[in-house]
């Protein structure tokens, strides 16, 4: 990188706040002032380093704040979609009736009654309670 020329580190020097005339009246040379410019670029820099850790330190308390306060998954299939899942899954056979839908550990159990060509059969479907996804039928 290209050393900044007298007037590059004045003008740094100035826009950290420190008066050229005043500065001038101590009759500096260069390697004062050059050590002058080298003393404000590494307080500046530790200032980014300092807002750049307080920015993320922010950005973590806000990450576990929406993590602490989000909501329970909640059940995304309720029982009456529960049974319209196995009617359609059902609905193969002549005539479906749903006579039971309940939940038990994150699954629904639906008990229909299924025609067949005159034959009458009971079945239950198991349906994942969060997805609607039918997990076996017995």
């Amino acid at each position: 990188m290209k050393e900044p020329t007298l007037d590059e580190m004045w003008k740094r020097i100035e826009r950290f706040g420190i008066k050229r005339e005043m500065f001038e009246k101590s009759n500096p040379n260069e390697e004062t002032i050059r050590q002058l410019y080298e003393m404000i670029r590494e307080k500046r820099r530790q200032r980014r380093e300092t807002d750049t850790i307080l920015l993320l330190q922010e950005y973590i308390k806000n990450m576990k704040n929406r993590e602490r306060f989000q909501p329970e998954p909640r059940f995304e299939i309720d029982a009456h979609r529960a049974e319209e899942i196995a009617r359609e899954l059902l609905r193969q056979h002549q005539s479906v009736l749903v006579l039971q839908s309940k939940l038990e550990d994150d699954v629904w159990l639906v008990k229909a009654k299924t025609t067949t060509f005159g034959e009458i059969i009971v079945k239950q479907v198991r349906i994942d309670a969060k997805t609607g996804r039918i997990i076996n039928v017995e």
